[in-house]
């Protein structure tokens, strides 16, 4: 069996604030209003002059002097708003120049407090990370918290705010900030970073929030759906409590439906699961194509004990006996003959008789028959490309133990969908040219 491992990503901004003065305003605010014009106190132009022109040549001991002289005037009057941003700014650029930490931290602090860098988002979090190194955690968090109010659809705050509160070990509060954070992105139709997903998993899984754990999985795999993606979702659904093992290789079929195959271990493990829910047929099948592949030797002695163990107890029914079958099964009122058949029939890769019988035990069978043959079912139309009656039939699961795996199927079904309707589309186009 395999097991998710799920890293945590460290999410930074790294950025530079220009030297330059020029005051951001919200976009709304820009189109109502013309940009207002500076107010400076008349004596620190000059200085302030003085030491922007010597920073920018390098010459770092006259720009300390000129910021001394500035600081001098200030004392003895009362700032602007403007004033503090341009001291604060420049401030800022000098300490980076002379890696003075006190000196660039005072910058930051004092363009954030201006009100009019109009990048609390980027300033917050580089206060938040400078005050918590000096190990002022209670100041530092403040900054994130201000910040995520002054900028609350900025994603990358609550990111920050996630990291936080994992430092302190409160990971549900966490979980719901990465959460939030990905939500942002994702109401403007957009997907959030890959890290960000599995930063959103990490910390439901050290949570122990399963069904957060679930929501994540599922959006990780529709937005990012290659191969190593697609294999953890589905060992991790090998973890819903109450599962039995034969009820594992409907995920196993979902791994071979997305050609994840591609590892000895997977198609060991896909077999072995077919073989525990008497799918024989499906063992053989599973192995031969593994082997067409490259990825199984029929020589493996893993792969000969597993063939044997199929080919031993193989259903050799003849035409006349699933005849009888699948007529006792439509008799019976009970659930458990015509799931056998759809048991059969889609292990032999016979699909459509497999839904057609899976919707029999659906209707005769109990709540978890129920689900389990729907879910089968729509396994069977998804094997077939029939991905709207697929769709249909994972949307009955809203709850249960296989809701997690259903949805996975769900995701693959509207890629699959998606793929026949953009062929669809492009066959039109080329009948369109060939006709003109």
């Amino acid at each position: 069996m395999k097991h998710i491992i799920l890293s945590f990503v460290l999410v930074t901004a790294l950025v530079a604030v220009s030297a330059a003065h020029t005051p951001v305003y919200a976009k709304e605010k820009r189109k109502k209003e013309k940009k207002r014009k500076p107010n400076y106190t008349r004596a620190i132009i000059k200085p302030f002059k003085e030491g922007k022109k010597a920073l920018e040549k390098g010459k770092l001991e006259q720009a300390r002097n000129a910021l001394t002289k500035i600081d001098e005037i200030v004392a003895k009057k009362t700032p602007t708003q403007d004033d503090l941003f341009v001291i604060s700014n420049f401030r800022y650029s000098l300490g980076k120049k002379l890696q003075d930490k006190d000196m660039t931290f005072k910058g930051l602090k004092g363009m954030y407090d201006s009100g009019l860098s109009g990048r609390e988002e980027i300033i917050g979090p580089m206060l938040y990370d400078l005050l918590y190194k000096a190990g002022k955690e209670e100041e530092a968090v403040s900054y994130l918290h201000k910040t995520a109010q002054a900028k609350p659809n900025n994603p990358n705050v609550h990111i920050f705010l996630a990291q936080y509160y994992r430092r302190v070990k409160n990971l549900n509060q966490a979980e719901q900030s990465i959460r939030h954070a990905i939500g942002i992105i994702e109401a403007k139709k957009q997907k959030a970073p890959e890290d960000w997903y599995k930063m959103w998993l990490g910390l439901a899984h050290e949570a122990k929030n399963r069904k957060a754990f679930s929501l994540g999985l599922v959006k990780l795999v529709n937005n990012y759906p290659n191969k190593d993606n697609w294999s953890d979702a589905v060992y991790s659904f090998h973890s819903t409590p109450g599962l039995k093992e034969s009820e594992l290789l409907d995920s196993y079929r979902l791994l071979g439906a997305v050609n994840a195959l591609q590892e000895i271990d997977d198609v060991l493990a896909y077999g072995e699961a077919a073989n525990d829910a008497f799918a024989y047929d499906e063992t053989l099948r599973v192995l031969s194509n593994a082997e067409k592949a490259g990825v199984a030797s029929a020589a493996a002695q893993e792969v000969r004990e597993l063939r044997a163990i199929a080919v031993k107890n193989r259903s050799q029914f003849d035409q006349a006996t699933m005849k009888s079958l699948e007529g006792r099964a439509q008799r019976s009122k009970r659930a458990r003959e015509a799931m056998n058949v759809g048991n059969i029939s889609i292990a032999r890769g016979e699909y459509e008789k497999a839904a057609r019988f899976f919707g029999l035990a659906a209707e005769k069978g109990n709540a978890n028959n129920k689900q389990l043959a729907t879910l089968r079912r729509g396994i069977a139309y998804a094997l077939t490309k029939k991905n709207d009656n697929a769709l249909a039939m994972f949307a009955e699961i809203t709850a249960g133990k296989f809701l997690q795996l259903a949805q996975l199927w769900t995701v693959y079904s509207k890629v699959e969908q998606a793929k026949a309707d953009q062929a669809r589309e492009d066959q039109a186009k080329e009948n369109q040219a060939q006709g003109q």
